[in-house]
């Protein structure tokens, strides 16, 4: 029997978008996808008693191959390579209690340049299974990391996207 094989984009926090699989832990291939680099030992460090397969890639993924600035913001949850919209940043208060709230929390700290790419390039070159269940959480880039999913989103059967309804980015 082949294992279930979720995928998350956005992994730096896990992948409990689809939290009733935790009961299937041991029949689970779960592919975590990290834009920062610096984070991927931090990850695996973070899920090495996990009962399932686990696969860390780093890499940025967008609509294609290319070129895009990572902007790493104080809270790092919400790192994207899209700029935080000053505009909603101005509009948001200090909450008190909160870890990093958005005004804070989405302070530019520092820039890189990384190296894009598809989706259905990552699963065609590095041997990766095909995704039963597809998780995007990229601060406001999932529709162009969608437009790069052609092929791998024909093997998906449960797919959640993070979206915004004001313009974070």
């Amino acid at each position: 029997m082949s294992k279930i094989s979720v995928h998350h984009v956005g992994g730096r926090w896990g992948d409990d978008s689809f939290s009733k699989l935790e009961l299937f832990e041991s029949d689970l291939v779960r592919v975590l996808y990290e834009a920062d680099e610096d984070a991927i030992q931090t990850m695996q460090e973070a899920r090495r008693e996990t009962k399932s397969e686990l696969l860390i890639v780093a890499a940025c993924l967008n609509d294609g191959p290319g070129e895009a600035t990572l902007n790493l913001t104080l809270n790092l949850g919400i790192n994207s390579i899209l700029e935080p919209s000053a505009a909603m940043r101005n509009r948001c208060k200090n909450i008190s209690g909160v870890d990093r709230d958005w005004q804070e929390g989405t302070t530019v700290v520092d820039r890189r340049t990384v190296q894009t790419t598809a989706l259905d390039d990552i699963l065609a070159d590095s041997g990766a299974p095909s995704s039963d269940f597809l998780s995007l959480d990229t601060q406001g880039s999932e529709h162009a990391i969608l437009t790069g999913v052609a092929n791998a989103l024909k093997s998906v059967c449960g797919l959640i996207v993070e979206v915004e309804f004001v313009e974070m980015y």
